[in-house]
């Protein structure tokens, strides 16, 4: 995951073999031993002289499945809308206070509607008590805070969260949580490889990314993400992105990108909570606009088949060393 330059580095560091799962280019394929691709658009923009490298697997986000038989939620009761606020602490100090914010919203517009997160693996409930407190400077932008996080016995889910205004936010700490987020209507993200697993499973969902926060950029993988902690080169970076980089990239989301066309709304900008929670209740209202999302996502996914390929190529790539 994140940059491929890192898995490059640690190989030459280390006198590892590399191989490398590239979705859409490989960016190091002089310094990459196997490339595993996801289809022959990606081998086709390797430089011929290492083309051989190249082996086409498949999609691996097409073989998430739900092999848990068990009915968890109830969905004739209530709709559900999962939020992923992000994983890294730099998108949690903007997710923490805008999604709490988007919830309260959400709560005051339908009060039929179960909120949820899927507590990403680096993260906790201590880090989310941190970045919505004062202690946090974007905290300061939102009104919306915690009022206390419960234990939940005999549940899917770990806790519950209760905002000041009374809205409940579910949390659940169990990863992946994929047979949860198959039964939720819709979804509400933040740019990352999230897009891609909530593609994977069909489920519809808003794309976010709050440009009043970009300053905040070591949520960056790779170089970008270690240059830009220093405060004047994040200052110039921001400035580059905002008035170049934005404008200039078409798509954000996984599934808009592989599409090479809009079917996951994305809210790249100056968007407030309250107008995301505006859409989001209006989409989750809207049956029709859901199922045609979600049949564009099931028509976006890749050839299955691509895990079992890599540990293939893994497992024989062992062998040789041995």
């Amino acid at each position: 995951g994140g940059d491929q330059f890192w898995s490059v580095l640690l190989a030459k560091r280390l006198g590892y073999i590399n191989i490398t799962y590239a979705e859409w280019v490989c960016r190091w394929p002089r310094w990459n031993n196997i490339i595993a691709a996801m289809n022959n658009e990606v081998k086709q923009k390797i430089p011929q002289q290492y083309r051989y490298k190249c082996k086409i697997i498949g999609d691996l986000m097409a073989d998430i499945k739900n092999n848990n038989k068990e009915t968890y939620l109830n969905l004739q009761e209530k709709k559900w809308i999962a939020f992923l606020p992000g994983s890294k602490k730099a998108k949690l100090s903007v997710g923490i206070p805008y999604f709490l914010e988007m919830a309260d919203h959400i709560a005051k517009r339908n009060k039929n509607i179960n909120l949820l997160i899927p507590v990403a693996p680096t993260t906790s409930t201590s880090e989310y008590l941190f970045f919505q407190s004062n202690k946090n400077p974007i905290a300061k932008h939102y009104s919306s805070k915690i009022k206390n996080i419960k234990s939940i016995k005999n549940s899917i889910f770990n806790y519950v969260i209760e905002t000041k205004k009374n809205t409940k936010i579910y949390l659940i700490d169990k990863h992946p949580c994929y047979e949860i987020l198959q039964k939720c209507d819709l979804a509400i993200t933040t740019v990352g490889a999230n897009t891609a697993e909530l593609a994977a499973l069909s489920l519809p969902m808003i794309v976010i990314l709050p440009t009043q926060h970009l300053n905040v950029m070591n949520t960056w993988d790779g170089i970008f993400g270690i240059i830009s902690k220093i405060s004047f080169i994040n200052r110039f970076l921001t400035f580059i992105v905002k008035q170049w980089y934005l404008k200039k990239k078409k798509f954000f989301a996984w599934p808009n990108i592989k599409a090479k066309k809009l079917i996951v709304p994305e809210r790249i900008g100056n968007f407030s909570p309250k107008q995301i929670a505006k859409e989001a209740v209006f989409l989750i209202n809207n049956e029709e606009y859901l199922k045609e999302q979600k049949d564009n996502l099931s028509r976006q996914r890749g050839e299955i088949g691509g895990v079992e390929k890599l540990a293939y190529i893994i497992f024989n790539s062992l062998k040789k060393l041995s």
